[in-house]
């Protein structure tokens, strides 16, 4: 998905500026911290251990491009307790 960093400027009450750039990204770092599941079923492969993470994104000009993890869609799926992503 591709959303203009205006828009999440807004959204998070920020003002275009270099400074806010950098707090949307390290929000989305903060985001991606690995998270580790055991007995990972994904694709007919078992990993005993894997390591996932929520997206990737890229930063384009006033543009950021996020693309969800489709390890992570499956896990929250099958193995979270909580789901909130399903909800």
């Amino acid at each position: 998905m591709r959303i203009k960093l205006k828009t999440i400027y807004s959204l998070l009450k920020l003002t275009q500026s270099e400074e806010s750039r950098a707090y949307v990204e390290h929000i989305l770092d903060e985001l991606n911290e690995p998270i580790g599941v055991k007995n990972f079923k994904f694709y007919a492969k078992t990993y005993a251990l894997r390591f996932i993470i929520f997206c990737t994104y890229t930063l384009n000009g006033d543009m950021i491009e996020i693309e969800l993890s489709e390890e992570y869609l499956h896990a929250e799926k099958e193995y979270m307790i909580e789901q909130f992503l399903s909800n």
